[in-house]
């Protein structure tokens, strides 16, 4: 199965028929852990793919931040490279223990288990990388979350398409202040939540 039929598995398909709508949000980490937030996207005018991520203390204050624009390829393997690029800065930040989140799960799926898919050799590559990463850290958990719970990066989207290269914040740029803020104060976001036709559960 290659990196375009691994992005089919998450899309949304029309036969589903909504069922109940239940209401998400950013989570703090446990106490004396850091928390890494990534996502990838694609500017739809150049095409040109990018990554962001953003590194908070257990408060929920932040830490550290980033977006870099990856040029081309695919979602997944921009996923991948924004992933690496976040733990390679929760490395040099010495953090030994960090709750990693991504709203791509087949990222996740490839990260805890590469071997049970098939896809390029520099996705493939990538991902060996970001285990190697999640190696050097004390205790880490990696898990796929919803994009209602994944705003702050997903916010950050759309910067990372339209400047080159690779920007690091040590403090929160302006336009982050309202999303860092709702995280902080937890504010709730609703998602529809459904079942296909056929009775299965949706994912």
């Amino acid at each position: 199965m290659w990196e375009s039929e691994l992005l089919k598995c998450g899309e949304k398909h029309e036969n589903l028929a909504f069922s109940k709508t239940v209401v998400l949000k950013w989570w703090k980490p446990t106490p004396g852990v850091g928390k890494l937030n990534t996502d990838g996207s694609m500017n739809p005018i150049n095409g040109r793919f990018g990554g962001d991520g953003v590194i908070r203390k257990s408060d929920g204050n932040w830490l550290y931040g980033f977006f870099a624009n990856f040029g081309f390829g695919t979602v997944l393997k921009v996923e991948a490279e924004a992933l690496y690029v976040g733990l390679t800065i929760a490395s040099e930040l010495h953090l030994t223990s960090l709750e990693i989140e991504t709203d791509s799960s087949i990222l996740v799926l490839l990260v805890k288990d590469s071997a049970k898919l098939v896809v390029s050799e520099q996705l493939r590559q990538t991902i060996i990388n970001c285990q190697n990463l999640l190696k050097s850290f004390q205790h880490y958990i990696f898990e796929h979350v919803y994009r209602e719970q994944n705003i702050m990066v997903d916010k950050l989207a759309a910067k990372d398409c339209e400047q080159e290269g690779l920007h690091k914040f040590g403090c929160p740029p302006d336009f982050f202040t309202d999303a860092l803020e709702n995280d902080l104060c937890g504010k709730t976001t609703p998602r529809q939540m459904g079942k296909a036709k056929n009775g299965r559960k949706k994912t």
